[in-house]
């Protein structure tokens, strides 16, 4: 379901995004986030003020960063290198 509430949502960090959320992939299937390239060691900012739900390593996704941003607004920072 949509949220609740909008949330104006900023771009995490500087960088060329390299996929865009929903774009089609060449399997047939759609991007489920946006990717970006940045340099290593690039800093990462919350896209929003909101509370971290989760950080720390999870599955195949190195350490993420899960934020709620409230109305049911989530977002998601993965593949990160370290978490601050």
């Amino acid at each position: 379901p949509a949220p609740a509430v909008a949330i104006a949502l900023q771009r995490p960090l500087g960088g060329r995004a390299v996929t865009r959320f929903g774009a089609k992939r060449a399997d047939g299937g759609s991007e489920l986030g946006t990717t970006y390239g940045v340099a290593a060691g690039a800093a990462v900012l919350a896209p929003a003020a909101g509370r971290v739900a989760f950080a720390g390593p999870f599955r195949t996704y190195g350490d993420i960063v899960i934020f709620e941003h409230g109305g049911g607004v989530l977002t998601l920072l993965a593949g990160l290198g370290t978490i601050d």
